[in-house]
């Protein structure tokens, strides 16, 4: 049985279908999406079509909650969100299409691999990552029961979907507010969930640096980052954990650049991103 943790796809679907033909996923095969495959690129409804239809191949599949897939299942249930161009199209799919709509609600807050059937990894794939001051997991919420929860009961969920960056009280940072101070999560995150698998956070060489010869995910001592930027014209990667518990990756090169990277958008602390 192939164990295999996919990072963000964003609506790239062509390189979605490259990846999983290079994959080669059967029956009895598990995989976990790590969040946001919706949004930034070209066909969000396509991507949530094509993962669906690997249950159909007898593939069992879970999708992690992305920030991008909570702030579109907020907007479809009426919530004051901004509207992103892309959640047209699949916001008209989801209410023709109701099955679509459930699969996204289905999504869960973090999935724990220790509780996958045998072999067992002790791993968690989660969207963002965890903040130091997390001192426990909140329950893995799915989606539709984030959507009844009250604002206060929701923080310790929201910081789970959007921390990147954390300053020396173990706080997560705003994106865009970062200081010499504040370091990524991953680098100081000390296992205490298990081994994190993870995406929400682009991976990508500097602007004028090359890619390496071996693409494979960012990795930390405890921690693994997933995604390559494949929107933004980078990578889309795969975790593939056989049954000796051992790690290797699986990349598809991006067809093209679909999304400008937000360093793009914030030159200023652009040297505060980490890269690959």
């Amino acid at each position: 049985m192939k164990r295999v943790i996919i990072g963000d796809v964003h609506g790239c679907t062509d390189e979605l279908c490259a990846l999983l033909d290079k994959l080669d996923l059967c029956a009895g095969d598990w995989v976990c999406f790590a969040g946001d495959v919706i949004d930034k690129g070209p066909d969000a409804v396509g991507t949530v079509a094509r993962i669906m239809a690997l249950r159909n191949q007898g593939v069992t599949v879970e999708l992690v909650l992305g920030n991008h897939e909570w702030k579109f299942l907020r907007y479809m249930a009426g919530r004051k969100v901004r509207v992103c161009d892309e959640f047209i199209p699949l916001k008209d799919h989801c209410e023709n299409d109701t099955t679509m709509h459930e699969f996204l609600l289905d999504a869960k807050l973090y999935v724990s691999m220790f509780n996958r059937d045998r072999p067992r990894f002790p791993g968690i794939v989660v969207h963002a990552g965890f903040p130091p001051d997390l001192k426990a997991l909140p329950r893995a919420f799915t989606a539709r029961e984030m959507l009844v929860m009250k604002p206060r009961d929701l923080r310790g969920a929201n910081r789970v979907t959007f921390c990147r960056y954390v300053n020396p009280d173990g706080h997560a940072v705003q994106l865009g507010s970062e200081t010499d101070n504040d370091v990524y999560w991953a680098s100081t995150y000390n296992a205490r969930f298990k081994h994190a698998f993870f995406g929400h956070q682009p991976f990508m060489p500097d602007v004028d640096k090359p890619w390496p010869t071996i693409i494979e995910a960012k990795q930390f001592p405890n921690a693994t980052g997933l995604d390559l930027g494949c929107v933004f014209g980078g990578y889309l990667c795969a975790a593939v954990i056989d049954m000796y518990n051992t790690v290797s990756f699986v990349t598809v090169k991006a067809q093209q650049k679909y999304a400008a990277h937000y360093r793009e958008e914030q030159p200023e602390q652009a040297a505060r991103f980490p890269t690959i």
